[in-house]
């Protein structure tokens, strides 16, 4: 191990790391003379922390890396669980025959009458802002209702 890449340079502490080490290359560099060098890390024993230099790459051989261990994904989280819209209740129908709306009219002494026949799909849940916006606007209707009738009172009252 050299201070620089070349034989020019001096040896980092006068040691050989010994044959059969692996070492990690982490740069590396050709010298005028052609020959490639690698800046390496190691550990001499005895010494208190390791020495940096440069190697001689004509005096290793090249490894392929290990393969990097496999990433293991994390299981997705499990899909929130919906509970099913409640169905609705009907009367058997055989399947032959297509479901139809009847409109009736229940005034004394006449007879239900029938509306032109038409197929029906199964009801559709209309989704909780429309049943609250439907609310809030027969709430203001029963109000200006029964504001009206309070008015219509006081202005008899005044009579």
């Amino acid at each position: 191990m050299r201070t620089g890449p070349g034989t020019s340079y001096s040896k980092v502490n006068g040691r050989t790391i010994p044959n059969g080490t692996a070492i990690h290359i982490t740069q590396e560099c050709t010298a005028a003379n052609g020959w490639n060098w690698g800046w390496t890390s190691y550990q001499f024993p005895g010494r208190s922390g390791a020495d940096s230099g440069w190697c001689c790459l004509v005096e290793t051989t090249t490894q392929a890396p290990a393969a990097p261990a496999p990433v293991q994904e994390p299981e997705p989280a499990p899909a929130p669980v919906q509970e099913p819209a409640p169905a609705v209740q009907e009367d058997p129908v055989p399947a032959e025959e297509p479901v139809q709306d009847v409109a009736t009219t229940d005034a004394p002494g006449t007879e239900p009458a029938q509306a032109e026949a038409q197929q029906t799909e199964a009801p559709v849940a209309a989704p909780a802002a429309y049943n609250s916006m439907l609310l809030v606007i027969v709430g203001i209707l029963v109000g200006v209702l029964a504001v009206t009738s309070v008015l219509l009172i006081l202005a008899k009252r005044k009579k």
